[in-house]
């Protein structure tokens, strides 16, 4: 019972933007949360909460070991777009630290996830994050590939945000290559 307070405690303090006092009552919930097959469900969603938070922080290291723990929660779930999530988790947190190589392994992984669960709109933004760390390597022939292919794939039904990353990642590639 403790653990679903302390859950909701820290949902409220995230949308608060609340994050020292959200993360605190993440670990709390994580805590007296008793690790077992039943409480998986709950592990993903407030270590996504956790990691989330962290990295507003700007504390990389542990938003990393919570994303890690959430795809490692969410693996033994039948729960995929939870695992492409935990993987953009890391890509986010690696490309912050500017570990750009880890980056796009972490991107790679959760594109290749949402592209074998056939997660549309999610396998759009693992594109993107490959192509966005791409173009940062110095392998910008094929973030240019991966842009057009979204350019030319993109359906009207696309979720809003996929969109709008993808014309990011179209203007990023215009940004660094002088245009």
């Amino acid at each position: 019972q403790g653990a679903v307070w302390y859950g909701r405690a820290a949902e409220q303090a995230r949308l608060d933007y609340a994050p020292e006092t959200a993360v605190l009552h993440y670990c709390q919930s994580l805590n007296l949360l008793p690790v077992s097959s039943e409480t998986a469900a709950q592990r993903v969603s407030l270590n996504e909460g956790l990691g989330q938070m962290l990295r507003w922080l700007a504390q990389f290291e542990d938003a990393t070991d919570a994303y890690l723990a959430m795809a490692s929660a969410a693996q033994s779930l039948p729960d995929k777009p939870a695992v492409v999530r935990a993987h953009l988790g890391l890509f986010l947190c690696y490309f912050l630290q500017d570990d750009l190589m880890q980056a796009l392994k972490a991107a790679q992984e959760a594109d290749r996830v949402a592209t074998r669960a056939k997660l549309t709109d999610l396998q759009l933004i693992t594109q993107v994050a490959v192509g966005w760390v791409l173009v940062l390597v110095g392998d910008q022939y094929t973030a240019v590939q991966i842009a057009k292919t979204l350019y030319n794939n993109l359906k009207e039904g696309a979720a809003p945000l996929a969109r709008a990353y993808m014309q990011a990642l179209l203007g990023h590639i215009a940004r660094e290559s002088g245009h």
